[in-house]
């Protein structure tokens, strides 16, 4: 309290709504936007075939811009801030959903812990920001469109409390952050105390 800015502080600072809702979503979908060669060369790096997991990145986020194009377009009082990971800065999908909806950014300037304070509710997909979350007193959603590959997907979500449909997804939203955090406190505590 008092170190970051306050949600109307950041709101103004970005030409945000400081009286709107304030989703955020902080992606990890860092091998969506790469190359069938990119991936082909990271995967020889490695020794490990990312072909599979790069497909579900794409799959998963699809999925995920479509639910937050439905929502967002039916409900304009609300604003959502997409965090994209730092590999995804080339995101075509991301653009267009910009330009569609106005009430969708894409916001990669200041921290996540900034925005996961000032934010009303948070999503991510399989970022370990989410100790950033509970380490701020805050819950969250995670979204998981289709399920992730074991060796790919971090420990701490194992048995995590997933949204896997629009349906889910818009009750959560309309809930308005009325959730359990959705990582077993022993788990994540077991982890990241």
């Amino acid at each position: 309290a008092g170190y970051f800015k306050d949600k109307a502080a950041l709101c103004r600072e970005y030409g945000l709504d400081p009286e709107k809702r304030l989703l955020r979503y902080i992606s990890s979908f860092g091998y969506a936007s790469m190359s069938e060669e990119e991936v082909r060369e990271i995967s020889e790096m490695s020794g490990e075939d990312f072909t599979a997991f790069a497909l579900t990145n794409r799959v998963s986020m699809a999925e995920t811009l479509d639910w937050f194009d439905r929502y967002l377009g039916a409900h304009p009082e609300v604003q959502l801030v997409y965090r994209r990971h730092p590999s995804e800065w080339n995101s075509p999908a991301l653009d267009a959903l910009a330009k569609k909806r106005p009430n969708f950014r894409v916001i990669f300037a200041d921290s996540v812990k900034q925005w996961i304070v000032a934010a009303d509710d948070i999503y991510l997909w399989m970022s370990t920001a989410v100790a950033e979350v509970y380490c701020a007193g805050k819950s969250c959603r995670v979204l998981r469109p289709v399920p992730i590959e074991h060796e790919y997907d971090p420990v701490i979500y194992k048995n995590a409390d997933c949204l896997t449909d629009y349906a889910a997804f818009a009750a959560a939203a309309d809930a308005r952050g009325d959730a359990p955090f959705p990582i077993a406190r022993e788990v994540i505590e077991g982890y990241f105390d």
